[in-house]
């Protein structure tokens, strides 16, 4: 008897929710007699086959049987891996109570009897790797060990020289590892001492000597620091120069072109004039060079006279004034006199002479005759 198509249509409805229903409650089931097919041969009844042919409800007649041995014997296979089994796991949605629809998820478990270990890391012996490269220490390493002053600079000595007018030089000592230190610094037969600041710097202007002057300054470690400068200006002035070592104060005074002494035209320590101010006058002008307050004191003064435009023609009365104090009394003084004309090579000459005994009134030695006159002629 032939079903209608609303009858075949109300059919299958029915045969696949009871299906959909089945496979809801007792999917657990039937995924554990999946796992027993690899051991006997499983059949499978196509339903579908039936329901295409329109046959009644008898639930096998006509039904096609296939043969799955070897999809069994391949899904043992893979089940069976040691290394990994796959557990299907229902989580239920609904409640219990209820014939709700579950989600299906797959769960990946270690077997408890082959755990997989994971793969060794290759280890790093960073502490010897490290040892190779710099050798132990108990305690960072120092400002000193390091080459750096207190101030994280190098302590590098630099000596910097810069022609100024006069035939005169400014020199720029930086050396910040020799802060407060005592530095000789020499240019040709010139010598003195002078002592850096809190922060190893030192600035001075200092008469050249020579057309290439050569400046080097010397500390009591062995550090030293030279710079060279051209001064083609020396060609053109004349210097005399009083050079002493000890506790005795000496002055060199320059009574220029018949003055007297104090007046305009006495030049010393105490009216010193400058370069500029000298080459207006027509006259020179004196530096005094070194500190008294360092140890081994060496000192030094410097008259220069330009021959510039405004120079007048005479002599210049050269002098030297010793004052002594209480270490000096009584003691011989040596000092060194050297005469630069027009860029020539210096004449040195030594000078020694006695101080006044002690408990004398006046310390105070005038020497008229200890040097040369400079004599000048109109140009």
């Amino acid at each position: 008897m032939r079903l209608t198509e609303r009858k075949l249509a109300i059919l299958t409805g029915a045969f696949f929710a009871a299906a959909m229903t089945n496979i809801s409650q007792n999917g657990d089931r039937i995924v554990a007699d999946l796992a027993k097919m690899s051991a006997r041969p499983q059949s499978v009844v196509d339903t579908s086959a039936m329901i295409a042919r329109g046959t009644s409800g008898a639930a096998h007649a006509g039904a096609t049987v296939l043969s799955a041995r070897q999809e069994a014997a391949n899904t043992s296979a893979r089940l069976a891996e040691p290394e990994l089994t796959i557990h299907m796991k229902t989580a239920n949605f609904a409640s219990p109570e209820t014939s709700g629809t579950g989600l299906r998820v797959a769960a990946l478990d270690l077997p408890p009897d082959n755990p997989v270990s994971p793969m060794p890391l290759h280890k790093l012996d960073l502490t010897s790797r490290l040892a190779t490269l710099d050798p132990p220490r108990d305690h960072p390493p120092s400002d000193s060990e390091m080459h750096l002053s207190p101030y994280g600079t190098p302590c590098a000595v630099a000596l910097r020289a810069t022609v100024r007018p006069g035939a005169m030089v400014s020199l720029s000592l930086d050396a910040p590892c020799e802060a407060g230190q005592r530095v000789e610094i020499s240019h040709g037969a010139l010598d003195f001492a002078d002592q850096t600041t809190n922060y190893g710097r030192l600035s001075l202007l200092v008469p050249a000597l020579a057309a290439t002057a050569t400046y080097t300054a010397r500390f009591g470690d062995g550090q030293t620091a030279s710079a060279t400068v051209e001064v083609p200006a020396v060609a053109h002035v004349d210097r005399v120069i009083l050079q002493w070592a000890g506790p005795v104060e000496l002055n060199l005074h320059a009574l220029e072109f018949g003055a007297d002494e104090n007046s305009s035209g006495h030049v010393w320590a105490g009216a010193a004039r400058n370069a500029a101010l000298a080459a207006r006058a027509g006259g020179g002008f004196m530096v005094a060079l070194g500190n008294p307050d360092v140890a081994r004191p060496i000192r030094a003064e410097i008259y220069t006279l330009d021959h510039g435009a405004n120079t007048k023609s005479g002599a210049v009365r050269m002098m030297i004034e010793a004052h002594g104090g209480a270490g000096a009394c009584a003691q011989p003084v040596d000092a060194l006199t050297l005469r630069a004309t027009e860029g020539r090579n210096p004449d040195p000459m030594d000078i020694r002479f006695d101080m006044p005994p002690c408990g004398e009134p006046g310390q105070t030695l005038l020497l008229n005759n200890a040097l040369q006159d400079l004599k000048i002629a109109q140009n």
